[in-house]
This record gives structure tokens, C-alpha cells and sequence, in this order.
């Protein structure tokens, strides 16, 4: 019974040393996936920023020309 006791702590150790790689091998992803995602959002910006200085700056030439 004593060795049954030591293999059940043995296992049990292991168990946790495996569901603690699980969580950090999750974390990692996850972590990853925010930063993937904060990146993708700051070139939407960027973006959107861009292509509304363009249309602002096509219409301030066009209105220039009409003013003419």
C-alpha cells in the first residue's frame, strides 16, 4: 500500500506538471494572438487614416480647380 501511495503522488505530479505546460503553452498562444490582432487593427487605422488624407487632399485640388 505504501507504493501504491508513492506511485498515486508520482502521478499526480505528473498530471500537474502536464496541465501546467498545457496552460503555459496556452498562454503563449493567446498572448500571441492579441498581439497578431493589435497589429492587425493598427494597420486598419493606419490605413482608414490614409485613404481619408487622400480623398481629403482629391477634393481640396478639385475644389481648387472649380474655384479657378
Amino acid at each position: 500500500t505504501e507504493l501504491l501511495g508513492v506511485l498515486k503522488d508520482g502521478c499526480v505530479k505528473l498530471w500537474s506538471e502536464v496541465v501546467r505546460v498545457h496552460q503555459s503553452i496556452d498562454k503563449a498562444f493567446w498572448n500571441r494572438m492579441v498581439v497578431v490582432h493589435e497589429r492587425k487593427i493598427a494597420r486598419r487605422i493606419e490605413l482608414r487614416q490614409t485613404l481619408r488624407k487622400r480623398a481629403l487632399d482629391g477634393f481640396d485640388a478639385f475644389l481648387a480647380l472649380i474655384m479657378k
